[in-house]
């Protein structure tokens, strides 16, 4: 073996960054086979949606289903309702005074009207009563920081009138922004319908133009401990990239997750530590939206949210784009429903369910059925998942909107605006609303092949991912 003591100061250096650079480089390999899976990973859960089988439980509903339930009084589909179920599951709605009352009629007409006073509660920014439920005015005693605030002005001067018995028609016009003043209930409605309901595993907060499918969340709530932290809902990215569960389509809070943000530290003179809402105040004034400001606290105490789109959906039910990423997915809970709408799925859902499967959204296809139309006027049938044709396709009518997306195989639904030459094609199928200057289309063969391809023998409750919502967007396909 030559020696190595013949070595100069210069051949030792070029020997140690020889040196270097190799264990840089075994270093380094690994570390990027760890970013490829992590980036595999992650592209994975957002793109994917992911089946849970274990989830097979039944309906508690008796009987399951009820024939022509369109021509049924509210009494007689109430009847099947499993109210045993409420003793350990506590819904909570969240309304205003100032709402849209065709709003808030559908809401006390469908999802909330098999329930008592005393089995549901109403948080609001007034005391009333609303279809005989007497609601809880959520932003009573708040602190004062909170009157130097322009938009909580206007819920005070609101609340004074009120209980002055001053008539609404008489008294001086008072500007309250209903949706600016929601952001302030969302803390304290969770405070208190802990304290008052502690002894329930669930809590399911929903609003008033949110569907919640409560015979899917009754199946879906069996499988999980209500004392593990679970934050359960629509994921929204807030402050500082924190998800947090949109309130639209309605989420649910375990009894362990709720208790985290409330927990107080005791002293001999009472507690060490601020209220969920005096710790929260000046983000919740800062922030726009109250739910968000919910996510935040409870992101800071450890529970993070279990991002479940599409099972709740911030879409409501004119603007679902059906295709694989909603179809074989059971659906929890809906937003901006339509007080038809409200009324229209509430019955059908009475007479569609089954006892071995939830309901999917291949079922409420068949609400509105889009598809089996071939094409509307006036009617805008949307944009989501769409792509604008080409320039250099020269589309002029709606007619020519048609033969383009014949041309590709991707599209199976299109639509044309004829005050901006715009011709929009898309690869979901989606009902959509009445619109002038709009003209919408479907390729009905399309739609049918789609059906009869996808019968849904997996029943795919997804696994948790707050990135798979984000996947939902369009693409432009080059024809």
């Amino acid at each position: 073996m030559p020696s190595m003591m013949g070595k100069t100061p210069n051949t030792w250096s070029q020997m140690a960054q020889v040196t270097n650079k190799r264990r840089y480089r075994s270093l380094l390999a690994p570390l990027i086979l760890f970013m490829f899976l992590w980036i595999a990973l992650w592209f994975n859960s957002s793109i994917r949606v992911h089946s849970t089988p274990h989830l097979h439980a039944e309906s508690e509903f008796k009987p399951v289903s009820v024939q022509n339930a369109d021509q049924k009084s509210v009494q007689e589909l109430c009847a099947s309702f499993p109210k045993h179920v409420l003793d350990t599951i506590q819904p909570v709605l969240r309304i205003g005074h100032t709402e849209n009352q065709h709003k808030v009629e559908a809401q006390f007409d469908s999802v909330s009207s098999c329930f008592t006073s005393d089995e549901l509660v109403v948080y609001s920014d007034l005391v009333e009563d609303v279809r005989g439920h007497q609601t809880i005015d959520s932003l009573d005693n708040m602190p004062l920081e909170l009157q130097e605030n322009d938009h909580f002005r206007g819920y005070m001067s609101q609340k004074q009138r009120y209980n002055s018995n001053v008539s609404e028609a008489s008294s001086e016009p008072v500007h309250v922004d209903g949706w600016a003043i929601d952001r302030f209930k969302f803390l304290p409605m969770v405070e208190r319908i802990y304290h008052a309901r502690p002894e329930k595993e669930f809590y399911v907060f929903y609003e008033t133009d949110s569907y919640i499918f409560w015979d899917n969340m009754f199946r879906y709530l069996k499988g999980f401990d209500p004392d593990d932290q679970l934050y359960m809902g629509s994921p929204t990215v807030g402050r500082k990239r924190t998800s947090f569960a949109n309130g639209g389509p309605g989420f649910v809070l375990s009894r362990g997750a709720i208790k985290a943000p409330l927990r107080r530290e005791e002293g001999e003179d009472g507690y060490n530590t601020a209220s969920l809402v005096d710790r929260w105040l000046k983000r919740m004034v800062e922030d726009c939206c109250g739910d968000a400001t919910l996510g935040w606290a409870l992101n800071r105490m450890g529970v993070v949210v279990t991002g479940l789109w599409p099972m709740f959906n911030p879409h409501s039910l004119h603007d679902i784009p059906f295709g694989d990423k909603h179809w074989c997915q059971p659906v929890l809970g809906l937003h901006r429903t339509t007080p038809s709408d409200m009324r229209t799925l509430w019955k059908w859902e009475f007479e569609n369910r089954k006892q071995d499967s939830p309901i999917l959204y291949a079922d409420i296809w068949d609400v509105h059925r889009p598809g089996e139309q071939e094409e509307l006027k006036d009617w805008d049938n949307g944009s989501w998942n769409g792509w604008n044709a080409p320039w250099w396709r020269n589309i002029k009518s709606a007619d020519a909107c048609k033969q383009y997306c014949l041309s590709g195989r991707d599209c199976v639904q299109w639509h044309w605006i004829s005050t901006t030459k715009q011709c929009i094609g898309m690869s979901s199928f989606r009902y959509g609303e009445k619109s002038d200057r709009h003209h919408s289309g479907w390729i009905r063969e399309r739609v049918a092949k789609f059906r009869h391809d996808h019968q849904c023998r997996t029943i795919e409750w997804v696994k948790p991912s707050l990135w798979r919502v984000f996947s939902d967007g369009g693409r432009a396909p080059m024809y």
